[in-house]
């Protein structure tokens, strides 16, 4: 059975709506109403998801149950990927950050505080502007 025949025999069997690229419903886990999502994400493997927090296996293992021996569940990522995927983002991040710079009155974040009447705004820390975006 190929991953999206897979997803698709899961999201009949726990009476899922059809979403653009996933299926939505109540958790089969937890019965939190539309709470629950499968869609065939990277790796073309059934990717299960609750919004209510349920747990990776407990998820599995609702899948397992309801589709038997064909349930395959998608590998626990490796620690040292997510670490080096953590790594990636947080360099991006500083990258975007470290490309922006604080609000001056004259630059288009600045007059738009300004037009909105918030000139107290403009030299907060917090607010950044980027140039090139």
């Amino acid at each position: 059975m190929n991953p999206h025949d897979q997803a698709a025999e899961l999201a009949a069997r726990f009476r899922l709506d059809k979403r653009v690229r996933s299926w939505a419903g109540d958790c089969p886990a937890c019965s939190y109403p539309r709470a629950f999502s499968v869609r065939v994400g990277k790796g073309a493997r059934p990717m299960l998801f609750c919004a209510n927090g349920c747990a990776r296996d407990v998820l599995q293992d609702a899948a397992r149950r309801a589709l038997g021996n064909a349930w395959t569940p998608q590998p626990a990522p490796d620690a040292a990927e997510v670490k080096a995927a953590r790594e990636r983002k947080q360099a991006a991040a500083l990258r975007l950050f470290s490309g922006s710079m604080a609000l001056a009155a004259l630059d288009p974040s600045g007059r738009y505080l300004t037009r909105r009447e918030l000139p107290h705004l403009i030299g907060c820390p917090a607010l950044r502007f980027r140039g090139d975006c």
